[in-house]
């Protein structure tokens, strides 16, 4: 297991999302807004899946330690600090818990056997 990749790519996941959501709210759209949420799932699930193909990982298994480790990165930043801006009930919104789910999901795509 690539340790720099395992951290590294958990934390640059979430710093893709935080930049996409970020750039709407200084154009002055609404983090709340239904583009942005779809816009920023899509950035989730081609960063996750760009990111799990690089690491060639050649089972599933091996691959649900990387999504693990890279939601658990995603929710304490998102703990630390996304909440400073939105308040706790972000993490009850239905785009960021469909995030964490495609963050665990779309990395087991990238792998060639279930075993």
């Amino acid at each position: 297991m690539n340790y720099k990749k395992l951290i590294g790519y958990g934390v640059l996941i979430w710093v893709i999302v935080f930049a996409v959501v970020s750039a709407f709210i200084a154009f002055g759209v609404s983090s709340d807004n239904l583009f942005v949420n779809l816009v920023s799932l899509i950035a989730i699930i081609i960063a996750a899946w760009f990111l799990a193909r690089n690491l060639k990982v050649k089972s599933q298994k091996e691959m649900v330690k990387y999504s693990l480790v890279w939601l658990a990165i995603t929710v304490i930043l998102d703990l630390a600090i996304s909440i400073q801006f939105t308040g706790l009930e972000l993490m009850a919104k239905w785009h960021v818990l469909l995030g964490y789910l495609l963050i665990l999901i779309v990395p087991l795509s990238c792998c060639n056997k279930k075993a």
